[in-house]
């Protein structure tokens, strides 16, 4: 048995806003968080962020219609909840025009319920009667239109296209309106409002400095904890929009660039230094010490991992081991999380990081 393998909680994210809350009271918090970003210099920091095409196959297009503008504005962010599904229910609020490969295909009309299934496994059908072998780009006319898709609301424009005879969705939308239905996912929205500016602030600089983060899929961003997660309209709330629209153009910086922006829940106790977790140094991500957390449901946690379950986890993985007996921490970080550590099976043995085995 392995109990507690960890000895704290071995947490890899890192939360900015500590490093706001915690060195706020001094002038050295100033190279942390910048805020009110003249116009020229947050659209410099943008312009860092290039969107490309991807060429490689059986990704989705959405390329069509990226413009210098467009790339700075929009985030496109894929829909994890309809990529099980084989049929769609849409119903726009507004004007929606039908576009393929640039070329106007048809309207939708608002109010109205359209019927979206799969033709051959790759083209996509709308209401029995009009097919698509390309991917289809639904964008709204004035940019203020929402779409319900089953029964979930997301604003702005959508490419829907086909992946292994599944629909692929991806919610193209105004970065602002993207961190409306962000924010209520990550934090409760009846925390203070101070908080919640905080949060959206950390929120759109790590959505700016992850831009193309997916590109070779078609996207740029999921709505999941691989990214953010993002609920669309179902998220809002009028505190959360306050929060984001006060906070307009501030983002987090070191030396002019975005900076790393990850943040969590809980740290158990104690963040972790960069090199520790992604191999880079970042002087803006040093482990310091908090207190802040400790009353968390996740604040210290146990798992119980079999040797059985930790060598069928390995060799998924891809590591050439054989029945692991014996696991030896080699080295601690300051913070007290595994650094490095051995797994034995019968005469042999191999060494790897504490990152490594927390990812099997």
């Amino acid at each position: 048995m392995l109990n507690n393998l960890f000895n704290k909680n071995f947490s890899i994210f890192y939360i900015l806003i500590l490093l706001i809350f915690c060195y706020g009271c001094t002038p050295v918090s100033q190279q942390y968080f910048e805020r009110n970003f003249p116009d020229k210099e947050y659209k410099t920091l943008l312009n860092e962020k290039k969107v490309q095409k991807s060429n490689e196959d059986n990704n989705l297009d959405t390329n069509h219609f990226m413009t210098k503008s467009t790339m700075q504005k929009f985030i496109k962010v894929n829909i994890t909840d309809f990529s099980k599904e084989n049929s769609l229910s849409i119903i726009p609020n507004g004007d929606y025009e039908i576009f393929v490969n640039k070329k106007l295909k048809g309207e939708l009309i608002n109010g109205s319920e359209y019927k979206l299934g799969i033709y051959a496994g790759q083209r996509v059908v709308i209401a029995k009667q009009k097919v698509y072998d390309e991917v289809i780009y639904l964008r709204g006319k004035t940019g203020n239109e929402y779409m319900q898709i089953n029964d979930k609301k997301y604003r702005n424009n959508f490419y829907i296209g086909i992946k292994k005879n599944k629909f692929c969705v991806i919610n193209e939308v105004e970065l602002e309106n993207y961190l409306y239905g962000v924010i209520g996912k990550e934090i409760n929205y009846s925390w203070n409002i101070e908080s919640i500016k905080a949060q959206a602030v950390v929120a759109r600089t790590f959505s700016l400095a992850n831009l193309g983060k997916f590109k070779k899929d078609g996207f740029d961003l999921c709505d999941t904890t691989a990214s953010q997660v993002y609920g669309g309209m179902e998220a809002e709330h009028g505190k959360i929009i306050e929060a984001v629209d006060s906070t307009k153009n501030e983002v987090i910086a070191y030396d002019k660039k975005l900076a790393q922006a990850f943040y969590h829940s809980s740290c158990g106790g104690h963040t972790e230094n960069a090199e520790n977790v992604w191999g880079e140094p970042l002087k803006y991500l040093r482990g310091i010490s908090c207190n802040y957390c400790k009353n968390s449901p996740n604040f210290e946690w146990k798992t119980t991992l079999t040797f059985s379950d930790i060598t069928k986890a390995c060799q998924e993985k891809g590591y050439k081991v054989g029945n692991i007996t014996k696991i030896k921490v080699r080295r601690f970080s300051k913070s007290g999380r595994v650094r490095e550590l051995t797994l034995f099976w019968d005469e042999s043995s191999a060494t790897i990081k504490g990152t490594e085995f927390r990812a099997l």
